[in-house]
């Protein structure tokens, strides 16, 4: 994943140096980074010009591909972006080219699998000799007008040549039957996250989150790092309403050609925003809000990110503060406590699980759990004669007697047991595992299974 955002990143910083306007070239400053104010108050943020690419996988091209882009955007765009997509098309503002399949890294084809794919455009690509490029630059703001059209001219030259829409920025397939259906004026107003992705990079320390899509519209990406496995998914929606936020925010400025801008280390979000974001009703509380503290800090590849960091003073873990936001914002965000007597067959559960243990534990190391899974283990705490059974997210299984993991509930026997808490699980106090996949258990569990029969 690393070297592949570094790669996407690096690809479109130059592709348009020296080939564009002076007006757009007077606004483009490679060199200028993101960074936080003095005062600590507000961050000032480097908007950079937005560039965008997409690619067309073929067997063969045709000698002039840039007249075959403008005939097929004539027979397939819809009406109403036509005349922008051929003005971009004949301006400096979009390029086209032709690159063989090796200039486009194997990382980034990988990708595609977790991103969403059909079987017939994944064999599109294995059988592709060449990648019809096209690039578009546009201007800072939103909506992103340069996006409508490249995907626009993409996804009609895919029609002509029955293939199929590379978006190189994200990485993802853009689905032929759903290209146009983004794009004005079938969505009135666009919606957020049509155009903004949440990423997820796995690491021992927790899970490293960021957009791809805030540059889309000039601004840097944000991130989030080692966050509880737990809390992905309502990160990933609360991040995807912060980023809508800036915008938001951002949008006087940015439509103002400034080169820098100033945005406030505190946003709030409200449960308004994640629901505008996606253009539909996705948060389960209503009337919510939560401040998220910004500050720019490099990435695992070397970008400048707004980066979503503790308040100062703040003596909860990171985890512990962002299980805590997300239950704030967006309700439970920790597995629920289960209370449990001692049986024969409760014995005979954790018996079986306590046994697998070192096979679930070598799939997770060799990374051959299902795709977007998740290893969480049930532990146990004592307080005398008492007990408490607790979930954890593993992030790490290096040695046998020593995993590393993020809590995944609040203890009633001990106060600084929080969900989010990173801790160091020794073998003996497990007592079941389980395989998670979209907050849905597909695997083990033993335990769970036998509370689910008493219950009946």
């Amino acid at each position: 994943m690393k070297k592949v955002l570094a790669f996407l990143s690096t690809l479109l910083s130059g592709i348009f140096l020296g080939s564009c306007s002076s007006g757009v070239d007077e606004m483009v400053d490679p060199d200028r980074t993101a960074r936080e104010s003095e005062n600590g108050s507000e961050i000032k943020v480097a908007v950079t010009l937005p560039m965008a690419s997409c690619a067309i996988p073929v067997k063969e091209t045709n000698s002039d591909v840039e007249k075959d882009l403008a005939i097929a955007i004539e027979k397939h765009a819809p009406s109403s972006l036509k005349t922008l997509t051929l003005e971009m098309l004949e301006s400096p503002l979009m390029k086209v080219e032709v690159w063989p399949k090796e200039r486009i890294p194997s990382e980034l084809l990988s990708l595609l699998e977790y991103t969403g794919s059909t079987a017939e455009e994944k064999k599109t690509v294995r059988e592709a000799k060449k990648f019809i490029v096209i690039h578009a630059i546009g201007r800072p703001g939103w909506p992103p007008l340069h996006e409508f059209g490249i995907r626009t001219a993409a996804a009609s030259l895919a029609l002509e040549l029955k293939s199929t829409v590379l978006d190189l920025y994200m990485p993802a397939f853009v689905h032929l039957d759903q290209a146009f259906e983004t794009l004005p004026p079938k969505e009135d107003p666009p919606k957020l996250s049509s155009w903004l992705k949440v990423l997820t990079s796995s690491g021992e320390k927790g899970i490293w989150l960021t957009s791809r899509g805030l540059a889309r519209v000039g601004l840097p990406e944000l991130q989030s790092i080692d966050v509880p496995p737990q809390i992905e998914n309502s990160l990933t929606y609360v991040m995807t309403g912060l980023a809508w936020k800036i915008i938001k925010t951002a949008q006087v400025a940015l439509h103002q050609d400034t080169k820098e801008l100033s945005l406030s280390n505190v946003i709030e979000v409200t449960d308004k925003d994640i629901d505008e974001a996606f253009g539909k009703k996705v948060t389960t509380k209503t009337d919510t809000a939560a401040s998220f503290h910004l500050k720019i800090k490099k990435g695992s590849d070397g970008a400048d990110y707004l980066t979503i960091v503790k308040p100062g003073g703040d003596k909860r873990t990171n985890g512990v503060y962002l299980a805590d936001q997300m239950r704030q914002l967006m309700g439970a965000s920790s597995e629920p406590l289960i209370e449990t007597t001692k049986t024969d067959e409760m014995e005979k559960a954790m018996a079986l699980a306590v046994a697998e243990l070192p096979m679930i534990r070598e799939r997770f190391i060799s990374g051959r759990l299902p795709n977007n899974g998740k290893l969480i283990l049930k532990f146990k705490v004592t307080r005398g004669a008492d007990r408490e059974y607790l979930w954890a997210s593993v992030t790490a299984w290096k040695e046998l007697d020593k995993i590393d993991c993020y809590c995944g509930n609040d203890s009633r026997f001990d106060p600084k047991l929080r969900a989010g808490k990173q801790l160091t699980l020794s073998l003996d106090s497990i007592v079941d595992w389980a395989v998670m996949v979209n907050d849905d258990i597909v695997e083990g569990a033993y335990t769970n299974k036998v509370l689910e029969q008493e219950k009946k």
